[in-house]
């Protein structure tokens, strides 16, 4: 083995650790997130859906909600239910 192979070698192991260590520090970012403003309401609905089962009339407790398209939260009550999150 040559001084070249080992310094690729050393290379790659200190590229694949700092790599890691990139990846926890932005999954650790990504978990300190808060909902804020907008994104709470375009939850609910889309929660409520989910619940009741009308996709219809989007709906925040027992109120119609009719601010917004209901497009965004058809997305979020799919996304919910494809990957567990609300049920």
């Amino acid at each position: 083995m040559s001084i070249q192979d080992l310094v690729n070698s050393r290379t790659r192991a200190i590229a694949v650790v700092v790599l890691a260590m990139g990846g926890d520090l932005f999954a650790c970012a990504l978990a300190r997130l808060l909902i804020k403003g907008e994104e709470g309401r375009r939850i609910l609905p889309a929660v409520r859906m989910l619940e009741t089962g009308n996709y219809i009339v989007p709906q925040v407790g027992s109120n119609p909600y009719y601010r917004k398209p209901p497009l965004i939260n058809w997305l979020v009550a799919a996304s919910f239910g494809t990957f567990g999150v609300a049920q």
